[in-house]
């Protein structure tokens, strides 16, 4: 039994390869990104006649991620860098691949696939949603040291901030403020 014949009897026949060029085969398996697009894998012959393939995703990933994001600080790299050796996953200009047996490339493959995924979702690590959550710190934050006298009333509290952003003064809220607190 081939490599790729064991590897369609493990996803139980839902897998398809596709020839891209010589000695590159897309796999066409119902492994997907959140948004519904299919995560691609290729496999590549070694060339050494080793049992060995290479599974890649042609630099994909990192393609996808820049559509939202890119890898522009050092915490972003260093993110990126721990979630590949954490995954036993290699980098390559751009390229994310793993060395694998033929024997184990399903496994290899669900591997890989999980990897993309969490690199694929670097994307929510954007300074719009840091940002939003370091308002809501900052509240909380203010909130907790500020002396007693100087707080909003509880009923009131949640209206000194709309969309994580400052809108009203404190005295505008005790002014609107309907409690007798």
């Amino acid at each position: 039994m081939t490599g790729m014949e064991l590897l369609k009897q493990q996803f139980n026949g839902h897998v398809a390869f596709r020839e891209r060029r010589p000695g590159v085969v897309q796999v066409l398996a119902p492994l997907f990104h959140e948004d519904g697009d299919m995560v691609d894998i290729f496999l590549d012959e070694t060339g050494d006649g080793s049992n060995r393939v290479r599974i890649s995703d042609h630099g994909m990933t990192l393609m996808r991620l820049t559509y939202h994001d890119n890898l522009d600080t050092e915490n972003k790299v260093r993110i990126f860098n721990r979630i590949l050796v954490e995954n036993r996953i290699a980098e390559q200009d751009g390229r994310l691949f793993l060395d694998a047996e033929l024997g184990a490339l399903y496994p290899a493959i669900l591997q890989f696939a999980q990897t993309v995924a969490k690199v694929s979702s670097m994307q929510f690590f954007r300074r719009e949603a840091i940002q939003s959550l370091f308002y809501e710190q900052l509240a909380e934050f203010i909130e907790e040291r500020s002396p007693r006298s100087a707080r909003a009333p509880a009923c009131c509290r949640s209206r000194t901030m709309t969309n994580t952003r400052w809108t009203t003064s404190w005295t505008r809220v005790r002014a609107r403020c309907t409690c007798s607190a």
